[in-house]
Formats: structure tokens, C-alpha cells, sequence
């Protein structure tokens, strides 16, 4: 909790941080997820009350490596089934407002509009009020400097790995965050931090593993400092530190991809072809592909104009 508060105090507008009470900040992760609303969940729902004390506000987090021309609707429908279920939960007539906050740390340049109106067609100008419209805060970390990037300790950590993870270098910025790790080694929050550092670094760094990570240490730190570091790694790593980890992450990797491409090839078929048996039929077939080129084929497809009766050929169904 003291992590995400101190992400909101030091990057969210002043005019908004003003209304809010962060000392009432609470995390509200699954807490409006019903099985059959689980294609709304996201990954970090906060809420906090404005300061006049009677209503919240929800910070909703969505995590993106790269641009989604689509994050308003994925957003849309997140917020869409919070409010459902809230207003089921509370049996209110009125809602809370939703901030959505997307955090970006792709190669590419984030270009997408922030205001949701701003993907429509020029309207006539009577057709303009039939338009939804909301806007989403954006964090792109490409815009800050290793000097810029503040907040705790295990936050900069986060935004710092988050930043250089598709970076060719990464494993000369490893140096710098295990240092500001060094604080709180001595607490068993650290080395709970620490190993998740560990794991985080053999997933995705290219040849990462025990003995690459022990040259980096000893290249990098003092001798207690690696030691207390290597002891760490070994005792709570074990040999998988150093057989066969890479694998097992990788594959936990490609399976988050995997995920990652079935969500936008179902989103871009909805905004397409709509809902309906046929389209419900085929996004259940693409939750069965295993793999990650026949995925992107049939998002680029889609974009180009495919129909129906195309895409349930090339899925073969």
C-alpha cells in the first residue's frame, strides 16, 4: 500500500491528488470479481475517498508493453463491469467515479489519444452528444529519467525494471537497483522483494542465470553486500537458480503473451462483427490456440478486413 501511495503522490495531477484522501488509500483486488465477471478484472483496483468524505474515487490499474489502440474499450469494459457489480454489491442508484491509470513501458511511442472521443469520426455536430467519452491518465515511462523516477524504495525498484526490461543493456542498469534494494535487505520485506527481483531478472534477461547473476554482484557491490545477496539467491533459489529456471520462466512468459494476443484478437472481433453465436463460437476456438504467430496473423487479418466466414477458415473450424 505505501508503494502504490507513493506512485499516486508523486505522479498524478496535483488538481486531482487534491481531492483525495490518500491516507484512506485501500487495495480492492478481486473484490468486485464474480466468476462470471471475470473478463473485467484487472490487475490493481484502489479505492480512496475525496476529501469531502462522502464518495470514492477508483484507481483502476492497467499495465501495457505495448500500444493498445484499443485501451479504451479494454478500459470501457473493465469499468462497465466494476460499476455492474458494485451496483449489485451496494444496491445504489448512483455511481463512484473510475480513474484509469495506464502505466506504459513499451519500445514504441505511446500516440493514442487519451479522450475516448477522440477515436470517432468527425460527427455532425447534433450527433456529437450520443458520443461516450471518458479519458484515461497516462504513465509513460519513456518520459522520465533514472533521476526523475521517485517514490519507496521497492517503487523505483518496479518502475526501474519496468523501464529497462526491453532494453539490450538491462544487465548493466541490474547494478543500480539491487543498490537501492540494500536498504531494506535487513527486513524480511526485502529479501521477499529481493527474490522476486531474482525470478523477475531470469524471466527476462536473455541468459540470465545463477552465474551471470553472481558476476554481476561481485562486479557491482561490496563483498558483504554480494554475499548477503548470493546467500539470499541460493538458499531460497536453490539449484533451480541455476538449472533449468530460464526455461520454466520463459514458458511462464510465453503463456502470458499467449493470453495477452487472445485478449485483443476477441476484442478486435467484437468491435468488428459485434456479439453473437457465430462470434461467440469463434472466440471460444481462439482461446484453444496454443499459438503466438497464428494469433498475430489473425489480429493482422481482422485489421485488413477479414470476415467471418475467413477467420473461422484459417482457424479451422
Amino acid at each position: 500500500m505505501e508503494c502504490a501511495r507513493g506512485f499516486l503522490e508523486n505522479y498524478l495531477p496535483p488538481d486531482l491528488l487534491g481531492v483525495m484522501d490518500l491516507s484512506s488509500l485501500e487495495i480492492h483486488k478481486g473484490s468486485f470479481v464474480e466468476k462470471n465477471l471475470k473478463e473485467y478484472h484487472s490487475d490493481l483496483l484502489y479505492r480512496v475517498k475525496t476529501e469531502k468524505g462522502h464518495a470514492f474515487i477508483y484507481l483502476l490499474f492497467e499495465h501495457k508493453s505495448y500500444p493498445d489502440g484499443l485501451i479504451h474499450l479494454q478500459l470501457l469494459k473493465y469499468m462497465a463491469g466494476i460499476w455492474t457489480l458494485y451496483l449489485k454489491q451496494n444496491r445504489s442508484t448512483k455511481l463512484d467515479i473510475i480513474v484509469p491509470l495506464v502505466m506504459y513501458h513499451g519500445r514504441s511511442t505511446w500516440n493514442i489519444p487519451e479522450r475516448f472521443s477522440l477515436l470517432f469520426n468527425n460527427p455532425e455536430a447534433p450527433a456529437r452528444v450520443f458520443i461516450p467519452d471518458f479519458q484515461y491518465f497516462l504513465f509513460d515511462l519513456a518520459r522520465y529519467s533514472d533521476e526523475d523516477i521517485r517514490g519507496t524504495i521497492l517503487g523505483r525498484v518496479v518502475l526501474m525494471m519496468l523501464k529497462y526490461v526491453f532494453d539490450p543493456d538491462f544487465e548493466h542498469k541490474v547494478p543500480g537497483i539491487l543498490k537501492l534494494l540494500d536498504d531494506l535487505m535487513h527486513q524480511e520485506t526485502g529479501l521477499q522483494y529481493l527474490e522476486t527481483l531474482l525470478r523477475y531478472l531470469i524471466a527476462n534477461i536473455e541468459g540470465m542465470g545463477g552465474d551471470k547473476f553472481k558476476t554481476i554482484v561481485e562486479q557491482s557491490m561490496s563483498e558483504k553486500q554480494g554475499e548477503t545477496i548470493m546467500a539470499f539467491a541460493n538458499t531460497m533459489l536453490g539449484k533451480s537458480f541455476y538449472q533449468g529456471v530460464e526455461q520454466g520462466m520463459q514458458q511462464g512468459m510465453q503463456q502470458g503473451r499467449l493470453q495477452e494476443l487472445k485478449e485483443a484478437v476477441m476484442d478486435l472481433i467484437d468491435v468488428k462483427f459485434g456479439t453473437g453465436s457465430q462470434t461467440h463460437h469463434i472466440k471460444s476456438q481462439i482461446q484453444t490456440l496454443d499459438s503466438i504467430e497464428k494469433l498475430q496473423t489473425l489480429k493482422a487479418i481482422i485489421k485488413t478486413g477479414s470476415t467471418l466466414a475467413e477467420l473461422m477458415s484459417m482457424i479451422g473450424n
